[in-house]
């Protein structure tokens, strides 16, 4: 009878151990991604720049960087970038003047004054316009 409350004692004093040392590891929080439509980053949870000062932001981040939102990787807050087109609306011609070829909308800023002639093989014109095919952006040409 002495044995078995021995016995009886020890397994206790052995969970109690156990458990107090489950609970001392510190429990991994997963940590949230947000994005910020001020400058279409990705940050923790609760530390986005509208987060913190309150201020409002409306940047479009899919149709200006192609960012959609943010994921976690490797335990950091990561962008997702639309890598392919969905539609013809994604794309866009690749140069501001005189295109032969065409790029997701977000890849191409345009700040430069184009002549109004119409060059052959370009988009110039009617002569082509973009299209999404099979998830690239691709020139449709008019006369093919």
């Amino acid at each position: 009878m002495k044995t078995e409350k021995i016995v009886g004692i020890v397994v206790l004093i052995i969970l109690v151990g156990v458990l107090l040392v489950l609970l001392s590891i510190p429990s991994q929080k997963s940590k949230e991604c947000s994005l910020s439509l001020c400058d279409c980053k990705c940050y923790e949870k609760g530390q986005t720049p509208e987060e913190k000062t309150g201020n409002l932001c409306g940047i479009n981040c899919l149709g200006e960087f192609g960012v959609s939102g943010c994921e976690l990787e490797n335990n950091e807050c990561t962008p997702i970038v639309q890598k392919q087109c969905e539609k013809d609306e994604d794309c866009i011609p690749a140069a501001c003047c005189h295109p032969t070829s065409c790029v997701m909308k977000y890849q191409r800023v345009c700040n430069e004054l184009c002549t109004m002639e119409c060059r052959p093989n370009t988009m110039d014109c009617g002569q082509g316009h973009c299209s999404c095919v099979n998830g690239q952006c691709q020139v449709v040409w008019a006369n093919q």
